[in-house]
């Protein structure tokens, strides 16, 4: 995760120097913005793991294969951002509730995630 979030971040930095440098009104303007929805933000990629993993263990998630849990938990070991806090919060949330999706789904909302 530290490698990738890295170079995330560095990607994202290029492409937002890019962008600042352009006519708003180009097509090239528009390419990049499009690059950057496709690109995760980056930042302290190892770190955001090691915190969520910490979260699943003090609330008792288990990961059990096949599972949405597992696979975010792959997820996390190969792509960490800084929006899978939210999306831990969320599920923990969720959790909470009893299983009431627009817990969950209200949680990401509120923290600017979208489905």
């Amino acid at each position: 995760p530290r490698i990738l979030s890295a170079a995330q971040e560095r990607l994202t930095g290029s492409l937002s120097s890019a962008h600042a440098n352009l006519n708003i009104s180009s097509w090239a303007s528009y390419f990049v913005r499009n690059m950057l929805t496709c690109v995760g933000r980056g930042g302290d990629g190892q770190r955001i793991r090691d915190q969520i993993l910490e979260i699943m263990h003090r609330n008792h998630i288990k990961e059990v294969k096949g599972t949405w849990m597992e696979e975010w938990h792959q997820k996390l070991h190969n792509n960490t951002t800084p929006d899978d806090v939210p999306i831990c919060e969320a599920y923990i949330a969720f959790l909470r509730s009893g299983g009431d999706n627009g817990v969950y789904w209200r949680h990401l909302a509120d923290n600017g995630l979208s489905r």
